[in-house]
Protein backbone atom coordinates (compact mmCIF):
# COMPACT_ATOMS: atom_id res chain seq x y z
CA UNK A 1 0.00 0.00 0.00
CA UNK A 2 0.74 3.45 -0.59
CA UNK A 3 1.93 3.70 3.14
CA UNK A 4 4.10 1.15 3.31
CA UNK A 5 5.90 2.31 0.14
CA UNK A 6 6.36 5.62 1.25
CA UNK A 7 8.08 4.69 4.25
CA UNK A 8 10.38 2.18 2.32
CA UNK A 9 11.32 5.38 0.06
CA UNK A 10 11.97 7.33 4.05
CA UNK A 11 14.01 4.90 4.74
CA UNK A 12 16.15 4.22 2.47
CA UNK A 13 16.78 7.66 1.87
CA UNK A 14 16.74 9.30 5.28
CA UNK A 15 18.54 12.34 4.34
CA UNK A 16 15.49 13.21 2.03
CA UNK A 17 13.33 15.73 4.47
CA UNK A 18 11.41 16.66 1.55
CA UNK A 19 9.60 13.35 2.11
CA UNK A 20 7.82 13.97 4.94
CA UNK A 21 6.23 16.65 3.19
CA UNK A 22 5.02 14.32 0.39
CA UNK A 23 3.60 12.28 3.21
CA UNK A 24 2.00 14.67 5.06
CA UNK A 25 0.41 16.61 2.41
CA UNK A 26 -1.12 12.65 0.80
CA UNK A 27 -2.24 11.41 4.38
CA UNK A 28 -3.53 15.38 5.60
CA UNK A 29 -6.97 15.45 3.64
CA UNK A 30 -7.73 11.71 4.90
CA UNK A 31 -6.70 13.06 8.62
CA UNK A 32 -9.10 15.85 8.14
CA UNK A 33 -11.79 13.91 7.62
CA UNK A 34 -11.25 10.59 9.91
CA UNK A 35 -9.12 12.57 12.62
CA UNK A 36 -9.26 10.73 15.75
CA UNK A 37 -13.40 9.92 16.03
CA UNK A 38 -14.32 6.49 17.02
CA UNK A 39 -14.54 4.46 13.34
CA UNK A 40 -17.66 2.16 13.17
CA UNK A 41 -16.64 -0.13 10.12
CA UNK A 42 -13.29 -2.89 10.65
CA UNK A 43 -11.87 -0.48 7.34
CA UNK A 44 -12.33 2.82 8.75
CA UNK A 45 -10.49 1.37 12.12
CA UNK A 46 -7.39 0.62 10.00
CA UNK A 47 -7.38 3.51 8.18
CA UNK A 48 -7.42 5.39 10.83
CA UNK A 49 -4.73 3.66 12.35
CA UNK A 50 -2.83 3.76 9.09
CA UNK A 51 -3.37 7.62 8.50
CA UNK A 52 -2.61 8.55 12.00
CA UNK A 53 0.78 6.50 12.70
CA UNK A 54 1.57 7.70 9.15
CA UNK A 55 1.66 10.85 10.00
CA UNK A 56 3.26 10.93 12.98
CA UNK A 57 5.78 9.43 12.03
CA UNK A 58 6.05 11.80 9.27
CA UNK A 59 6.88 14.38 11.87
CA UNK A 60 3.18 16.01 11.92
CA UNK A 61 3.11 17.94 14.97
CA UNK A 62 -0.46 18.41 15.50
CA UNK A 63 -0.92 14.74 15.45
CA UNK A 64 2.23 13.59 17.80
CA UNK A 65 1.02 16.61 20.08
CA UNK A 66 -2.48 14.75 20.15
CA UNK A 67 -0.47 11.48 20.91
CA UNK A 68 1.24 12.40 23.73
CA UNK A 69 -1.80 14.54 25.03
CA UNK A 70 -4.16 11.17 24.48
CA UNK A 71 -1.16 8.86 26.36
CA UNK A 72 -1.04 11.20 29.34
CA UNK A 73 -4.44 10.76 30.17
CA UNK A 74 -4.53 7.30 29.54
CA UNK A 75 -1.78 6.99 32.22
CA UNK A 76 -4.06 8.94 34.91
CA UNK A 77 -7.09 7.04 33.59
CA UNK A 78 -6.68 3.70 31.64
CA UNK A 79 -8.97 5.23 29.10
CA UNK A 80 -8.06 4.65 25.61
CA UNK A 81 -9.74 3.45 22.79
CA UNK A 82 -7.90 0.14 22.10
CA UNK A 83 -7.99 0.48 18.48
CA UNK A 84 -6.05 3.35 18.78
CA UNK A 85 -3.12 2.57 21.04
CA UNK A 86 -0.61 0.78 18.73
CA UNK A 87 -0.76 4.00 16.67
CA UNK A 88 -0.47 6.12 19.92
CA UNK A 89 2.16 3.78 21.85
CA UNK A 90 4.23 4.39 18.55
CA UNK A 91 4.16 7.84 17.81
CA UNK A 92 4.55 8.84 21.81
CA UNK A 93 8.09 6.09 21.31
CA UNK A 94 8.97 8.03 18.06
CA UNK A 95 8.87 11.39 19.54
CA UNK A 96 9.65 10.46 23.02
CA UNK A 97 12.78 10.12 25.19
CA UNK A 98 13.87 8.10 28.27
CA UNK A 99 10.86 8.89 30.67
CA UNK A 100 8.16 7.66 28.02
CA UNK A 101 10.55 5.00 27.23
CA UNK A 102 9.69 4.05 31.20
CA UNK A 103 6.33 4.55 30.80
CA UNK A 104 6.21 1.96 27.98
CA UNK A 105 7.96 -0.46 29.36
CA UNK A 106 6.61 -0.17 32.75
CA UNK A 107 2.76 -0.82 31.30
CA UNK A 108 4.25 -3.67 29.49
CA UNK A 109 6.14 -5.50 32.25
CA UNK A 110 2.55 -5.02 34.25
CA UNK A 111 0.19 -6.06 31.31
CA UNK A 112 -1.23 -9.64 31.51
CA UNK A 113 -2.66 -9.58 27.83
CA UNK A 114 -0.74 -10.88 25.14
CA UNK A 115 -2.30 -8.95 22.75
CA UNK A 116 -1.41 -5.39 24.51
CA UNK A 117 2.57 -6.72 25.72
CA UNK A 118 2.68 -7.34 21.77
CA UNK A 119 1.52 -3.70 20.90
CA UNK A 120 4.04 -1.96 23.32
CA UNK A 121 6.72 -4.14 22.10
CA UNK A 122 6.70 -3.27 18.87
CA UNK A 123 6.22 0.29 20.08
CA UNK A 124 9.35 0.23 22.51
CA UNK A 125 11.29 0.03 19.09
CA UNK A 126 10.53 2.89 18.05
CA UNK A 127 12.68 5.71 19.88
CA UNK A 128 15.50 7.44 18.33
CA UNK A 129 17.86 8.30 20.96
CA UNK A 130 20.98 6.04 21.09
CA UNK A 131 20.85 5.32 24.34
CA UNK A 132 17.64 4.64 24.55
CA UNK A 133 17.68 1.68 21.84
CA UNK A 134 20.73 0.16 23.18
CA UNK A 135 18.77 -0.43 27.03
CA UNK A 136 15.87 -1.66 24.97
CA UNK A 137 18.09 -3.77 23.27
CA UNK A 138 19.62 -5.79 26.40
CA UNK A 139 15.83 -5.54 28.00
CA UNK A 140 14.63 -8.13 25.12
CA UNK A 141 17.24 -10.36 26.12
CA UNK A 142 16.15 -10.50 29.37
CA UNK A 143 13.85 -12.37 31.72
CA UNK A 144 10.98 -10.10 30.91
CA UNK A 145 10.52 -10.57 27.45
CA UNK A 146 9.03 -14.36 26.13
CA UNK A 147 11.25 -16.39 23.94
CA UNK A 148 8.87 -16.45 21.07
CA UNK A 149 8.64 -12.49 21.03
CA UNK A 150 12.20 -11.50 20.53
CA UNK A 151 12.00 -11.82 17.02
CA UNK A 152 8.70 -9.30 17.01
CA UNK A 153 10.97 -6.63 19.42
CA UNK A 154 14.23 -7.33 17.10
CA UNK A 155 12.13 -6.54 13.86
CA UNK A 156 10.70 -3.35 15.64
CA UNK A 157 14.37 -2.26 16.59
CA UNK A 158 15.94 -2.54 13.27
CA UNK A 159 12.85 -1.17 11.15
CA UNK A 160 13.76 1.90 12.67
CA UNK A 161 16.34 3.98 10.80
CA UNK A 162 17.78 5.33 13.82
CA UNK A 163 18.01 1.40 15.33
CA UNK A 164 19.46 -0.66 12.39
CA UNK A 165 22.83 -0.33 12.66
CA UNK A 166 22.90 -0.40 16.41
CA UNK A 167 20.52 -3.68 16.94
CA UNK A 168 23.40 -5.38 14.02
CA UNK A 169 25.87 -4.57 16.34
CA UNK A 170 23.97 -6.19 19.61
CA UNK A 171 23.51 -9.00 17.49
CA UNK A 172 27.71 -9.63 16.66
CA UNK A 173 28.11 -8.60 20.19
CA UNK A 174 25.72 -10.74 21.89
CA UNK A 175 26.39 -13.48 18.94
CA UNK A 176 26.80 -16.54 21.20
CA UNK A 177 24.02 -16.02 23.24
CA UNK A 178 21.72 -15.65 20.47
CA UNK A 179 23.16 -18.88 19.29
CA UNK A 180 22.29 -20.38 22.49
CA UNK A 181 19.34 -19.55 22.64
CA UNK A 182 17.49 -19.46 19.04
CA UNK A 183 20.26 -21.87 17.17
CA UNK A 184 18.34 -24.68 16.90
CA UNK A 185 14.79 -23.26 15.99
CA UNK A 186 12.90 -21.13 12.96
CA UNK A 187 13.99 -17.39 15.65
CA UNK A 188 17.46 -17.29 14.51
CA UNK A 189 16.36 -17.48 10.62
CA UNK A 190 13.68 -14.86 11.48
CA UNK A 191 15.99 -12.37 13.35
CA UNK A 192 18.96 -12.69 10.61
CA UNK A 193 16.51 -11.58 7.86
CA UNK A 194 14.89 -8.97 10.19
CA UNK A 195 18.33 -7.14 10.50
CA UNK A 196 19.90 -7.86 7.44
CA UNK A 197 17.58 -7.41 5.21
CA UNK A 198 17.52 -3.75 5.84
CA UNK A 199 20.91 -2.86 5.06
CA UNK A 200 21.75 -0.60 1.71
CA UNK A 201 25.43 -0.24 1.31
CA UNK A 202 28.38 -3.01 -0.27
CA UNK A 203 29.69 -2.01 3.37
CA UNK A 204 27.20 -4.07 4.83
CA UNK A 205 26.99 -5.90 2.37
CA UNK A 206 30.55 -7.42 2.83
CA UNK A 207 30.44 -7.25 6.31
CA UNK A 208 27.36 -9.59 7.06
CA UNK A 209 28.56 -12.20 4.87
CA UNK A 210 32.17 -11.93 6.57
CA UNK A 211 29.96 -11.89 10.07
CA UNK A 212 28.30 -15.16 8.51
CA UNK A 213 31.74 -16.95 7.33
CA UNK A 214 33.09 -17.45 10.76
CA UNK A 215 29.84 -17.73 12.39
CA UNK A 216 27.65 -20.15 10.80
CA UNK A 217 24.33 -20.85 12.73
CA UNK A 218 22.46 -23.74 12.28
CA UNK A 219 19.16 -23.79 10.17
CA UNK A 220 20.09 -19.95 9.20
CA UNK A 221 21.83 -20.50 5.53
CA UNK A 222 18.88 -19.80 3.39
CA UNK A 223 17.96 -16.90 5.60
CA UNK A 224 21.54 -15.53 5.21
CA UNK A 225 21.93 -15.52 1.66
CA UNK A 226 18.16 -13.82 1.60
CA UNK A 227 19.28 -11.10 3.35
CA UNK A 228 22.29 -10.66 1.19
CA UNK A 229 20.54 -10.47 -1.84
CA UNK A 230 17.92 -8.25 -0.28
CA UNK A 231 20.73 -5.70 0.82
CA UNK A 232 21.77 -6.26 -3.17
CA UNK A 233 18.43 -5.03 -3.82
CA UNK A 234 18.44 -2.25 -1.60
CA UNK A 235 21.49 -1.33 -2.68
CA UNK A 236 20.25 -1.16 -6.51
CA UNK A 237 17.50 0.43 -5.69
CA UNK A 238 18.93 3.81 -3.72
CA UNK A 239 21.93 3.64 -6.38
CA UNK A 240 19.08 3.45 -9.29
CA UNK A 241 16.99 6.40 -8.01
CA UNK A 242 18.52 8.73 -5.65
CA UNK A 243 19.49 11.20 -7.88
CA UNK A 244 16.21 10.87 -9.90
CA UNK A 245 14.31 11.34 -6.51
CA UNK A 246 16.59 14.48 -5.42
CA UNK A 247 15.84 16.26 -9.42
CA UNK A 248 12.14 15.34 -9.40
CA UNK A 249 11.76 16.90 -5.57
CA UNK A 250 13.35 19.96 -6.69
CA UNK A 251 11.76 20.34 -9.74
CA UNK A 252 8.39 19.78 -8.21
CA UNK A 253 8.92 21.14 -4.72
CA UNK A 254 5.93 23.64 -4.76
CA UNK A 255 3.62 20.87 -5.10
CA UNK A 256 3.76 19.64 -1.40
CA UNK A 257 4.17 22.73 0.17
Amino acid sequence: DISSNLSQIKFFFPDIKEIDDIIINIFSDIYKKIGWNVQKSHKEILLRSVVLTTLGLSNNEKVLEEAKKRFDIYLRTKELDPDLKLAVYFMVAYSGSKEQYEQLKNLYIESNLQEEKIRLLSSLGKFRQKEVITEFLNFILSDNVRYQDVTTAISSVANNYYGLDLTWNFFKENYKEFERRFGHGHSMPNIIKAICSRFSSLEKLNEVKEFFLENNPKNAKRAIQQSLEAIKINYNFVKNNEKTLQEWLKTHQNIFK
